[in-house]
Formats: structure tokens, C-alpha cells, sequence
């Protein structure tokens, strides 16, 4: 037995020495593989503030400042009055026309412009998404919506270059078999009108908390339905160069406060999500009247149940005073006895009487049954 007991000690004096020979061989292996990726960190190409974690999110970009907005309207009105002195270089050398130049048609600056700021409302769409999705009281899921004018905006913004608007005139005729105007022309805008306004009451209802959005709106609207009108000639306009040039503007001008509405609603929602929202002084004050009414209801509910739980104590209390001041309750055993006493006595007493007493209180009887 000692021996065995000895072979396993020094058995196991070996394993313990392999273990720490293999440490120690495989400690310069790991720093060398340190030492490695040192140098690999200390030959890169860019410091660590290229990290994602260091650039700025999509949020950042958000205009939050009223200068910045005014900024922007500005360059947005010099970028839809480009096309438009562009336009006017064409009316002076007529022999030499320039297609690019023109207000409508396809490839032109005038649609690259349309293209640029309805490209830009889809955008501004979706950073509103990134941040509406988060909200704690949307039950329904309403921030959908979002990615649906993220989309209308891109289809927009390639119409615009595009004109594939063309296409649907000709599936309504061929759909319907009936031509409104001349070629169905009015087919688009009466399809494509009503599925706009659609999403503009859709969106209104939306972005309704912000005031600057639904002026943006009516702007917007404004803007195309001047365009369509002069477009239709229901206004009239004597010059035709003078018409194209302002159904453009107006079109361009849509286009332009449809993406201000779009950066004001971003700027709601940001500051909505940081708490940075002011709260007007008649939104306090009728927070403040709900408040006290709330707090009057609360005490008069309470009150009426302290009185009601009064009232019954005192009920309570009275009929239990009722109930010991009463004379106990007699069983139906003794009323019976009662009865029959008094029904014995009354037969005894109507025997002793002669014929004409009895008669005569016979008819006592019915006259006071009558009477009853």
C-alpha cells in the first residue's frame, strides 16, 4: 500500500510539471500574437475617430435652428429659379434651341431639379421614420406610414425624369373604355390627384401637433393646383412662354415646401423625442383647469362616499336601537292560538243571540265590508 501510494504522488508530480513546462512554452506564443496585433493597430491607415461609433447618425443632420431653416428656404428658391433664367436664355436665340434647357419634357434641368427635393423628401421621410418608430404611445403602429411617403417620394422623384405618369391615361382607357378629354390626358391627374390627397389628409392628420407642417401643406397644395390649372388653361394667360414659366415655378414651388414641411416635422419629432418641446402658456393653463377639475371630482367623489358610508352606520344603528326598544316578535304558534281564541269567542257569542240580532249584525257585517 505505501508504495502504491507513492507511485500516484510522484505520477501526479509529473503531470503538474508537463503543465507548467507547456505555460511557459505556449506564454511566448501569445505575446507574440500581442505584439502582432499591436503592430497591426499601429499600422493603420485612419485614427479611431473614423470608428462607426464616432461618426454622426442620419439624425444629426436634422436642421433644428430657425436661421438654418431660412437658409435653406433661400437656397431652395435660388435652386427654382435656376431653371427658369435658364429658360429665358432660349426665348432670346430662338434660332438655336436647347432641349435641356426646356421647362417640361424629360431630361431637362427643370425635372433634375424636380428629381433633387423630392429626393430629398424621401430622405427627410425616412429619418422621421427612425425616430417615430420609437414612440411609447403608438399602440396602432401609425409610424408605417412613413416608409409608404418614403416611397411615393422615390417614385415622385423619377417621374419627374422619367414622366411615367403618361402610362396611366392609357391603362384607364384601355381599363374603362372611356376617354374624358382628348388622348385621356386628364386620367393621371385625376388618379394620381386623388391618391396625393389621400396621403395629404393621411399625412395632416399626422404632423397636426406642428403648425409650421400644416402651413407647408396648404403651400404644397396651393402650389400644384395653380400648376394644373394654368397647365389646363381654366387661367388664362396671354404670353405662352410667361404660362410655362410660371406653372413650373408653381410646380417647383410645391415641391420645395412639400421638403420644408417634411425638415419642420423632423425638427417636432426630434425635439418631441429629447424633451425639448415648449409648451404654449394656453396648453398649460388648460392642463392646469383639467388638473383642479380632476382633483375637485376626486375630493367630491370621496366626500359622497364618507357620507354614504356615514349614512348607512347611522341606518344601522338606528334600526338595531328600533330592534331593542321593540317588544319581541310573536311566534306563529301563539297568533294561531290567538285566532282561534277570538274566532270561538264570536261563535259563542252570535249563538246567544235571537234571529232578528242575529240578522241585524249580519247586515252591520256586509255594510262595513262594503264600506272597506
Amino acid at each position: 500500500m505505501p508504495i502504491s501510494a507513492r507511485g500516484q504522488r510522484e505520477g501526479r508530480r509529473r503531470r503538474v510539471l508537463r503543465d507548467d513546462r507547456s505555460d511557459q512554452e505556449s506564454a511566448p506564443a501569445t505575446s507574440t500574437k500581442t505584439s502582432a496585433k499591436s503592430a497591426k493597430e499601429s499600422k493603420r491607415a485612419y485614427a479611431l475617430e473614423a470608428c462607426r461609433e464616432h461618426q454622426p447618425v442620419v439624425t444629426d443632420f436634422l436642421p433644428r435652428r430657425n436661421w438654418t431653416f431660412c437658409v435653406l428656404a433661400l437656397l431652395g428658391l435660388c435652386l427654382v429659379a435656376v431653371p427658369q433664367s435658364l429658360y429665358s436664355l432660349t426665348t432670346i436665340t430662338p434660332s438655336q434651341p436647347f432641349a435641356a434647357l426646356e421647362l417640361a419634357g424629360t431630361s431637362t434641368v427643370a425635372s433634375w431639379v424636380s428629381s433633387m427635393l423630392l429626393a430629398s423628401s424621401a430622405v427627410l421621410c425616412l429619418a422621421i421614420y427612425l425616430l417615430r418608430r420609437h414612440r411609447l404611445d403608438d399602440y396602432r403602429a401609425r409610424y408605417r406610414w412613413w416608409l409608404l411617403m418614403s416611397v411615393v417620394c422615390c417614385t415622385a422623384s423619377l417621374n419627374a425624369v422619367t414622366h411615367l405618369h403618361h402610362i396611366v391615361p392609357f391603362a384607364m382607357v384601355q381599363w374603362t373604355g372611356k376617354e374624358l378629354t382628348a388622348g385621356g390626358a386628364i386620367w393621371s391627374e385625376l388618379v394620381l390627384g386623388s391618391c396625393l390627397a389621400l396621403l395629404a389628409i393621411r399625412m395632416g392628420i399626422e404632423m397636426r401637433h406642428c403648425r409650421g407642417a400644416l402651413v407647408g401643406i396648404v403651400a404644397a397644395f396651393v402650389g400644384y393646383a395653380l400648376h394644373s390649372l394654368i397647365q389646363h388653361q381654366v387661367l388664362p394667360i396671354n404670353s405662352l412662354v410667361l404660362s410655362q414659366m410660371i406653372s413650373a415655378a408653381c410646380m417647383h414651388l410645391g415641391h420645395l415646401s412639400i421638403a420644408i414641411t417634411l425638415a419642420l416635422y423632423a425638427r417636432h419629432v426630434y425635439r418631441d423625442a429629447h424633451g425639448e418641446l415648449v409648451v404654449p402658456a394656453n396648453k398649460k393653463r388648460r392642463a392646469s383647469r383639467a388638473a383642479k377639475a380632476k382633483k375637485r371630482a376626486s375630493k367630491r367623489n370621496s366626500e359622497e362616499a364618507t357620507e354614504a358610508a356615514n349614512a348607512e352606520k347611522s341606518a344601522s344603528s338606528e334600526e338595531t336601537h328600533e330592534a331593542a326598544s321593540d317588544p319581541p316578535a310573536k311566534s306563529k304558534g301563539q297568533d294561531q292560538q290567538e285566532r282561534t281564541q277570538t274566532e270561538d269567542d264570536s261563535t259563542l257569542d252570535f249563538q246567544k243571540l235571537s234571529k232578528s240580532e242575529r240578522r241585524r249584525l249580519r247586515k252591520q257585517q256586509r255594510r262595513e265590508r262594503q264600506a272597506a
